[in-house]
């Protein structure tokens, strides 16, 4: 077997590989023995037809085909041993320019290559940051939201507490072929923030929980909201709504 190779853009190489012409012999017998195998030739078992019966019955064309296949199977592993090449992934048969000798031509994509340079004399100037008693407070405050015991309450909904809802927005005047509702039942958990706190993230909009205020259990609450030209979802900006909670 002889095997050529020649790099090509995409980091990958092609290699042209040739077989001894009787390697294709081989596999055009084997080809002609399965084809017996699975088309009924009259007077013959199952794959025990002589090759020329079934050259003569299916064409030279279509034994062909099928030892091509067998062979490129056969040889292909051994071609990317012998390359002593590194794929990334599984070559492909791109052409077929001769069958005398038979030969191949395939397109195999190769490993990545990284060359590391001396990343180790990167520095980047380091100063510890002092840590305040605000930090320290924010730290503690967030260990006590998360070791927090939620009770049953009956009193109308205040700051701190986490109530869940069942909330519906529709946009107010929605323009042809826009869906008109952006949340439909959704039953969701939410912790009412605390009036000094502004969370420009809040779901569905900076403020949202603040309005729940005042709720008791059961109560509903409709009211119509415009997300602003500023507002962190770029994609509802200037749009107005209905919000109902219940």
């Amino acid at each position: 077997m002889n095997i050529e190779q020649q790099p090509i853009e995409n980091h990958q190489v092609k290699l042209t590989v040739q077989v001894e012409p009787s390697k294709l012999e081989d596999a055009k017998h084997r080809a002609a023995r399965q084809i017996s195998q699975r088309k009924k030739i009259p007077g013959f078992r199952p794959g025990k037809a002589p090759y020329q019966i079934v050259v003569r019955t299916f064409g030279e064309e279509a034994i062909l085909d099928e030892a091509l296949d067998l062979l490129v199977k056969d040889i292909y592993p051994s071609v990317i041993e012998e390359a002593k090449i590194k794929p990334y992934g599984p070559g492909s048969l791109e052409n077929m320019p001769k069958l005398d000798p038979p030969t191949f031509e395939f397109i195999v994509p190769l490993e990545p290559e990284v060359a590391l340079s001396d990343y180790k004399k990167i520095r980047i100037p380091y100063k510890l940051k002092s840590i305040t008693k605000k930090d320290i407070n924010k730290v503690l405050d967030d260990l006590r939201e998360r070791q927090v015991i939620l009770e049953p309450s009956t009193q109308p909904a205040q700051e701190g507490d986490q109530v869940y809802i069942k909330l519906n927005i529709n946009r107010l005047n929605p323009a042809e072929g826009v869906m008109p509702s952006l949340v439909s039942d959704r039953r969701m958990p939410v912790v009412i923030d605390s009036a000094d706190k502004d969370n420009k993230n809040e779901w569905p909009f900076t403020g949202f929980s603040k309005k729940l205020i005042g709720l008791n259990s059961g109560s509903e609450s409709v009211f119509t909201y415009k997300y602003p030209d500023d507002s962190e979802f770029k994609e509802l900006r200037g749009t107005e709504t209905e919000v109902r909670v219940r």
